[in-house]
């Protein structure tokens, strides 16, 4: 599922007051991380992950490889923070569906 550029756009402003929900630090991805922040996805649809300055990790590359890994989409990355969505069914309000109620 390819987001187009304005749900890219409405899901960063929609990313803009959450606090980060998972860290990667001098550890790397481990699949413990990556199965935390699918886990994080399957009960909301729109996180942010931190990359912490101190590791080898980079938001961008690495926010893609995180993402193609556990099925969602880099929204994009604000500084060491990588933003990520995945429709989910189980949430009761989708992210997206308030997009087209404006």
């Amino acid at each position: 599922m390819a987001l187009t550029k304005q749900e890219r756009k409405f899901l960063k402003g929609a990313a803009h007051h959450l606090k980060p929900i998972a860290q990667a630090g001098k550890d790397g991805m481990t699949e413990q991380f990556i199965s935390g922040v699918n886990d994080a996805l399957k009960s909301r649809e729109l996180i942010k992950v931190k990359f912490l300055d101190t590791s080898e990790l980079h938001p961008g590359e690495d926010g893609e490889i995180l993402a193609g890994k556990i099925g969602a989409e880099l929204v994009g990355t604000i500084g060491f923070v990588a933003i990520l969505y995945r429709y989910t069914e189980k949430v009761k309000t989708h992210v997206l569906d308030s997009m087209t109620e404006e």
